[in-house]
């Protein structure tokens, strides 16, 4: 009886990790797939962190420290 349950409980946990793995597989392709729609997206987020980190680069008005939106 008892191999009976050991049984269940490996093969429900073979069951769940396939299925995790399959979850993020798709994930990781579907978001390789997608382009960025939304330019702002490009402007507003990496642009500014290779101002930051490289110091060449354009800035946005929201980051600039005349406006101090962002401070960091």
């Amino acid at each position: 009886m008892a191999s009976s349950t050991a049984k269940k409980t490996v093969s429900s946990y073979h069951i769940g990790s396939t299925l995790s793995i399959l979850y993020i597989a798709i994930r990781i392709s579907t978001a390789n797939l997608a382009p960025i729609t939304d330019c702002d997206e490009v402007f507003n987020y990496w642009e500014p962190l290779h101002f930051i980190l490289y110091g060449s680069g354009m800035q946005t008005w929201e980051y600039a420290p005349q406006y101090a939106l962002r401070t960091y």
